[in-house]
């Protein structure tokens, strides 16, 4: 253990039984990070108390998620106000509607008590209900008043000008902002030049809901306010294409993550043949030629945008959330021109194995060495972009798998994480019976064979060290439905059978769940594990209703 007090001794009781030091038993509470654990600390004896419930306060966000848990915090600080409120570092206000037998104006109370007290608070996420309901109104100019806060986070949909006006008024230098709560789309000169400017020195990262950057409109190019320390800029859902002469202008110091998310795949999907896409790819690369970004840590977008951005920066990871056979070319085009060290990409197999010709560029071979694949079986948008029923219905898995096999022989990879997930119905959301897909791949998928899949690609790419391969989906079919995530980890080597740099047989040793986590966070490629049973869990519960 590190920080323990050097003076620390092993004292005795009367009865000559060794005691621990109190230093020494501070030294273990400020090294505890388990609120079980802390909790389970401070009912060993009255004396630890203190010390172990201003460690409770501080080392995890206070989440008030309705009546019961404002009242319960509300009486824990109090409780001790003196020692205990400025542990408070970090605040949640979640809460939705007071039921029976609280009192809404009582809660209203308790939490405005709360937030006036708390003189060190640094993060303070609400939603949309303190300015939606009359009752909480008042505890906005408390908010306003803080001046320690350096993270605020506001999510909802019905508070435009109530959370408008407290990013604009609060008191606080923030650090971290975000902010979803518009019904509207921002526009981006909107937001840079008058929501956030007050926080434009300051401000390192910026995360938004809804952007729209237009379409042929150049006024975003109009955005004059600097933001000289902002290291991140996050959208969830962008409307029209990013220019870069507006964000190199705003954002001159951006290195860390570059992201136009969209979570909604009905909202996915732009016309692949409009001609602006190329337009505004050109005049991003024009933009960059008197100033770039020295390098991006993490960039996260649509194809099209991917490509529209002409990035001519460093990537040490992109992430493109929609590759198929109608993507394919923006996405080897981007990949050639910036190629980065690490990728992830999710790959829609519903129009063939054309997905794969050229999709990693040569120039890949010199630079990436993680790679995350997520390959996704379905029907597809029917609607927008109809899915080639023959190949759904006809791919042999083998033929699949040497395509993919050989698409990737060539990249220099040493951590490979391989998804394939299904998600099947024989009928639609209105009850229209669909066509049938390939039965013996949906069984190969449901049973996939592990060490099978995991040995044909390491024979192909002889660099590789650790390698993940993982199952996931679901099949509803004829009222039976099947839900499920399996995965297993390989830490791969290579022996010579000719012990003189002859060709090379493969050895896997299996990872326990615990190795491959450490080993694979190691590698900036973490494993959600609790993410895995949330899926199973969810799904089986939206299926079961």
């Amino acid at each position: 253990m590190t920080d323990v007090p050097t003076n620390a001794t092993i004292k005795s009781n009367s009865r000559g039984e060794p005691q621990l030091d109190w230093d020494v038993l501070h030294a273990i509470c400020d090294h505890l990070t388990d609120t079980s654990d802390i909790l389970s600390l401070s009912s060993t004896c009255t004396s630890l108390r203190p010390a172990a419930m201003q460690r409770f306060l501080s080392v995890r966000p206070i989440v008030l998620k309705d009546a019961r848990s404002t009242c319960n915090i509300h009486s824990l600080i109090f409780a001790d106000k003196t020692r205990r409120v400025s542990h408070v570092r970090a605040l949640q206000v979640t809460i939705r509607d007071i039921n029976k037998p609280y009192d809404p104006s009582d809660v209203a109370d308790r939490l405005l008590a709360i937030v006036t007290c708390v003189d060190r608070l640094e993060s303070f996420h609400t939603s949309d209900y303190i300015f939606s309901n009359a009752s909480y109104t008042r505890i906005l100019p408390a908010i306003v008043q803080l001046t320690t806060l350096r993270e605020l986070s506001i999510a909802g949909v019905r508070c435009d000008d109530g959370a408008s006006n407290l990013v604009q008024s609060i008191q606080s230098s923030l650090k971290i902002l975000y902010a979803s709560f518009r019904t509207t789309p921002w526009s981006c000169l909107d937001i840079l030049d008058t929501t956030t400017s007050h926080h434009a020195a300051t401000l390192e990262v910026l995360h938004l809901d809804w952007v729209d950057f237009g379409d042929n409109d150049h006024s975003v190019h109009q955005v004059v306010t600097e933001y000289p320390a902002l290291r991140s800029f996050i959208i969830n859902y962008a409307e029209g294409l990013p220019r870069l002469a507006c964000l190199l202008r705003a954002f001159p110091a951006l290195d860390r993550t570059l992201a136009f998310n969209d979570r909604d795949d009905r909202r996915r999907w732009w016309d692949l043949d409009d001609p602006l896409i190329c337009l505004v790819r050109d005049e991003n690369m024009r933009a960059q030629e008197s100033h770039r970004w020295v390098a991006l840590d993490y960039v996260s977008c649509e194809a099209h945008i991917f490509f529209a951005l002409g990035l001519q920066c460093p990537i040490r990871h992109a992430k493109i959330i929609d590759c198929s056979a109608q993507t394919r070319d923006y996405v080897a085009t981007a990949l050639r021109d910036s190629p980065p060290r690490q990728l992830t990409l999710h790959i829609e197999l519903e129009r063939g194995l054309s997905v794969f010709d050229g999709l990693f560029p040569p120039q890949l071979g010199t630079a990436l060495t993680h790679l995350t694949v997520i390959l996704r079986y379905s029907h597809g948008h029917k609607d927008e972009y109809p899915a080639d029923l023959d190949y759904l219905k006809n791919v042999q898995w083998d033929q699949f798998l040497d395509t993919f096999k050989y698409s990737i022989a060539h990249l220099p990879l040493r951590c490979l994480s391989l998804s394939f997930c299904i998600r099947f119905r024989d009928d639609d959301s209105v009850g229209q019976r669909l066509e049938p897909l390939s039965e013996t791949f949906l069984c190969t998928v449901r049973n996939l064979p592990f060490e099978d899949v995991a040995s044909r690609l390491a024979s192909a790419i002889t660099s590789l060290e650790l390698m993940h391969v993982i199952t996931y989906g679901y099949m509803h079919r004829d009222d039976v439905k099947d839900v499920w995530w399996l995965s297993r980890a390989f830490r791969v080597s290579y022996v010579d059978e000719n012990g003189g740099g002859g060709r090379k047989r493969v050895q896997m040793a299996e990872l326990s769940t615990e190795a491959m986590q450490e080993m694979f966070a190691r590698e900036n490629m973490p494993v959600d594990v609790e993410n895995m049973k949330w899926f199973t869990t969810q799904t089986q519960r939206r299926y079961a209703e």
